[in-house]
């Protein structure tokens, strides 16, 4: 399990165009999820690093919490 390995469990990276970045990331073969609108009304896709490392996308929204404030409900 990549929790055994004591690292960095997730990693971050905001982009301006994630449309974008998923074609770039898919274009030098690496695998990367479609794109999803989470909870707090931002757009995100994951990848993993060669370690295993999980690295989040995300784009904000005009209606992102982070702007727009108030609380979200996260379903995992």
């Amino acid at each position: 399990r990549y929790s055994d390995l004591n690292q960095i469990n997730h990693f971050c990276l905001e982009v301006e165009h994630i449309d974008a970045a998923i074609a770039h990331i898919r274009s030098t073969g690496a695998e990367v999820s479609a794109k999803k609108l989470a909870c707090d009304d931002t757009w995100q896709a994951w990848l993993r690093d060669p370690n295993g490392v999980k690295i989040e996308l995300f784009e904000y929204t005009e209606k992102s919490a982070q702007f727009a404030g108030c609380d979200r409900i996260a379903y995992w």
